[in-house]
């Protein structure tokens, strides 16, 4: 038996259809191959001639329009950058915000981690960022509020003891009394004055009782002695600081309701004191006055003839 050959038509050559497919098959691979090649060389080429065009229609274009797009591009680069990092400061609050309501679980410390690696390139504007919220903050806040102080500032070297400066004019209070607190307003003095004047008849009578004990008990030692002797002055000088500052207050308050005014100077107050004082003094105060006085001026006039001298 003859094989037929085989018979092609123009229609069979240029469809894509199953039929070409059989023929490549008959023909054998080579020539699939080859149409392959075919196909690449063409988009190689398509490509090239695009470049072309591009590079041509660049050098078309001028300098204002390439500054412009530019500098469009770069606020567009700065805005993502903004973006990415709000992003983040929201993604880590947040983060420390469920860290603190709950406990972290397994799949949470992985997506932390992760999140860190891809994240730890804006570590430095993040830290950045909180130093310029937490002055921010210290500014807006107002003169009256309470003073803040960091944990790592250092206690100092010179420490307290307790009860060393007990007794002593360097002793400071360590009760509050709230009837003398800033916070209630300003104290009225006179009527503290008043409510307290009995206690002026206690310190009398402390005072007698220490000069007794200095007078009588032998079995004293030197320190005691002393301790008794300061405090006998200290009380006593408290009194009569407390009975002239009661003598000077009677003698303006006086004065103003005789004249019928409202204030007095510091020199007119001075005279009147001093007049009031002289007033009351016996002949023997006056005389040592008189003589204090008369000595103190004539010290100023030696001086003043020395260094002329001079």
């Amino acid at each position: 038996m003859s094989r037929q050959r085989p018979t092609f038509r123009r229609s069979d050559i240029n469809s894509d259809s199953e039929d070409d497919s059989e023929f490549t098959y008959q023909n054998g691979r080579n020539i699939k191959r080859s149409k392959k090649q075919k196909k690449t060389n063409n988009r190689n080429h398509d490509e090239d001639e695009d470049e072309e065009s591009s590079d041509d229609e660049m050098k078309k274009i001028s300098f204002g329009a390439l500054t412009t797009a530019q500098n469009k591009l770069r606020q567009l680069d700065q805005d993502k950058k903004k973006k990415k990092k709000k992003s983040q400061q929201y993604n880590s609050d947040s983060d420390s915000d469920s860290d603190s309501d709950s406990a972290p679980s397994e799949d949470g410390v992985g997506n932390s981690s992760s999140d860190d690696d891809e994240g730890g390139f804006f570590n430095e504007s993040n830290t950045n960022e909180y130093k310029k919220k937490q002055t921010q903050d210290q500014k807006k806040r107002s003169k009256h509020a309470p003073t803040q102080q960091s944990i790592y500032t250092k206690p100092p070297k010179i420490r307290e003891i307790p009860g060393l400066l007990d007794g002593t004019k360097y002793a400071y209070s360590k009760h509050k009394d709230i009837r003398f607190d800033a916070a209630f307003g300003k104290v009225n003095t006179g009527e503290v004055r008043k409510n307290y004047a009995f206690l002026d008849n206690y310190r009398t009578n402390e005072i007698n009782e220490m000069q007794k004990t200095l007078k009588n008990d032998k079995k004293l030692d030197d320190y005691q002695r002393e301790d008794l002797e300061y405090t006998i002055k200290s009380t006593k000088s408290r009194l009569e600081s407390l009975k002239k500052h009661d003598f000077e207050k009677s003698v303006v308050k006086k004065y103003l309701k005789e004249t019928g005014k409202e204030f007095v100077n510091r020199g007119e107050k001075r005279k009147l004191i001093n007049v009031a004082r002289f007033d009351g003094m016996k002949g023997k105060q006056r005389e040592k006055v008189l003589e204090r006085k008369r000595k103190k001026k004539l010290g100023k006039e030696m001086r003043e003839l020395e260094f002329g001298r001079k």
